[in-house]
């Protein structure tokens, strides 16, 4: 069984209504949360009025949810990175994000659909653009064919553990976001609009 760390911090990048709804939840059970927006008037709306009028009516945005224009500030520290942005803009926020990562982060990506050119899956198309087994990928340039079958399994194992883990990771954070009431949240308002 897998132990999680006790989470201090989420960072949310966008500033949508799944973003805000799902920020709201994890701000409301006490874990610091970031929101990362590119748009300053949702920015400051959310840090000065508490709600995300454009997305969420006049839901009240929990007070301890902190919105931010710079990326780094949202990401620094973080334990979990939730994307909850466009597809189309999944490549440059992970591209953005990915020079700011100080430590070992989950990165649960919240956006639906496709890569339009590769047609990979979002959480496939962010595994391509960070490498989360950065020493695997070290000690395959660095040997290269040198490699003896011995290094290879090794290797093979530290994948197989990575994966494993990862598979850990995803069943956990599935039973947390069943948890979260967020669809009621969202459907009520936009049955409205």
């Amino acid at each position: 069984m897998l132990i999680m760390k006790h989470i201090n911090k989420v960072s949310f990048i966008g500033t949508g209504a799944w973003a805000t709804a799902l920020a709201n939840v994890t701000s409301s059970n006490g874990i610091e949360t970031v929101m990362y927006g590119i748009i300053p008037s949702e920015v400051n709306e959310i840090n000065e009025k508490h709600t995300n009028s454009k997305y969420l009516g006049d839901i009240a945005v929990n007070k301890d949810v902190k919105a931010t224009l710079n990326i780094e500030e949202s990401v620094e520290n973080a334990d979990i990175i939730c994307i909850a942005v466009p597809s189309t803009a999944i490549a440059t926020v992970v591209n953005q994000i990915k020079h700011h990562l100080n430590k070992d982060v989950i990165i649960l990506n919240v956006a639906k659909g496709f890569e339009k050119t590769t047609r990979l899956t979002m959480v496939q198309y962010i595994e391509t653009i960070i490498n989360k087994s950065e020493h695997v990928k070290k000690t395959k340039k660095e040997k290269g064919d040198q490699l003896t079958d011995k290094q290879k399994k090794e290797l093979s194992e530290e994948e197989k553990e990575y994966n494993s883990k990862r598979r850990k990771i995803q069943e956990k954070l599935i039973k947390f976001a069943t948890r979260i009431p967020v669809f009621m949240y969202l459907t009520d308002y936009r049955e409205y609009c």
